[in-house]
């Protein structure tokens, strides 16, 4: 029997921007504790240079082909080289994996069904589509399957086969450090994620105008990357039009530790987003001390738990988002419940924990 190391190939050849990749930062230094691992990091040249590399860890760069490019290469040229590299696991930061790598173990991120429920042009639509089998295809090969978010799961044949083998597991993200002495803006309400139609931004900048009406010295910031430049261009219109210009911001990008100084800085962070994994700015927000308001549904419960304000999917969203931020922003003292249940809510999620158990099933998977 071979007592050596496990050698892992950690797949992020698609990380290069929001979420996977401030998921990948942060859990890469908890892995690197695993002594019994040899881990093998595929990453784009720029996702490799921003990342804090642990010592001992081999790279390889991952070619910047586009979406179909890259996608081929991974299935072939990629799963090949694992092959003759004697990799063991194949752990990929993404719904899918290179099928003929060896043990392809997959860490669920993209909503794909709620996503192609929103999807509205034929550029989304196939997008969506492709990644749905894709992701399908990829839990029939998967020796087990990971999660930010459970429900994911169970939209798959693949992924409930695997639950009732008991081969997954929930590693959700975990709570960065925060300083819990910043100075609040009372009346700073922000919005973080890139600009997609499923991020539902219409309604939240149609909710503001309301609140603007009552408390017109409150300001709303969109933190996020134009990713949909159509939809950014409509939300930009909207706020034209509704005169809102001097109080609605769609701020762009910003750095991650920039991000979380303005989400604690913050009176309340809204998402109005309608289709998300584990959306990680609400344990952020929560752990920031950051009271938080969501759309009602299971993955935003998921993490927020009974802490949150939740406005339904469904309905006059914009007039229920309009409610809620009034709410918290003219009574302090549900301010402070609210941010004292968010930071307790906080503490349950930990990369550590998340990252025990992402090297608990890599080991398992190499064990079969």
């Amino acid at each position: 029997m071979n007592s050596g190391p496990i050698k892992v190939m950690l797949n992020a050849s698609h990380a290069v921007a929001g979420g996977g990749l401030v998921y990948l930062e942060s859990v890469v230094p908890e892995l690197a504790r695993a002594e019994d691992i040899q881990w093998v990091l595929v990453a784009p040249a720029e996702t490799l240079g921003r990342l804090r590399i642990p010592a001992g860890w081999a790279t390889r760069v991952a070619p910047r082909f586009g979406f179909a490019g890259v996608h081929l290469w991974e299935q072939t040229v990629l799963a090949q080289w694992a092959r003759g590299q004697g990799v063991a696991v194949t752990l990929c930061n993404a719904n899918y994996v290179p099928l003929l790598a060896p043990r392809p173990v997959a860490i669920l991120h993209s909503p794909v069904i709620e996503g192609l429920a929103q999807a509205s042009t034929w550029k989304d639509r196939r997008y969506w589509t492709a990644l749905k089998w894709m992701t399908a295809l990829s839990l029939r090969r998967c020796s087990a399957v990971l999660t930010t978010a459970e429900h994911l799961i169970d939209d798959y044949a693949g992924g409930r086969a695997l639950r009732r083998a008991g081969r997954w597991a929930f590693t959700p993200p975990g709570v960065p450090s925060i300083p819990r002495d910043v100075l609040k803006d009372p009346d700073l309400v922000v919005a973080v994620g890139d600009i997609h139609r499923h991020k539902d931004y219409p309604a939240l900048v149609h909710a503001f105008a309301a609140v603007l009406r009552r408390r017109p010295q409150a300001r709303l910031e969109i933190i996020g990357r134009p990713l949909n430049r159509a939809e950014a261009d409509r939300t930009q219109a909207l706020i034209t039009e509704l005169g809102i210009g001097q109080s609605v911001v769609l701020r762009g990008v910003l750095a991650h530790d920039q991000t979380l100084m303005r989400m604690a800085q913050a009176a309340v962070l809204v998402s109005a987003s309608l289709a998300e994994t584990s959306n990680m700015v609400v344990v952020e927000a929560m752990a920031a001390g950051t009271p938080v308001i969501l759309s009602d549904l299971k993955f935003q419960r998921q993490l927020a738990g009974d802490v949150a304000i939740f406005v339904p999917a469904t309905g006059d969203r914009a007039a229920g988002f309009a409610t809620a931020i009034l709410a918290v922003l003219e009574d302090r003292a549900q301010q402070e419940r609210m941010r004292d249940a968010g930071r307790r809510r906080a503490s349950d999620f930990d990369w550590a924990r998340t990252a025990a158990t992402i090297v608990d099933a890599v080991r398992h998977a190499a064990a079969t």
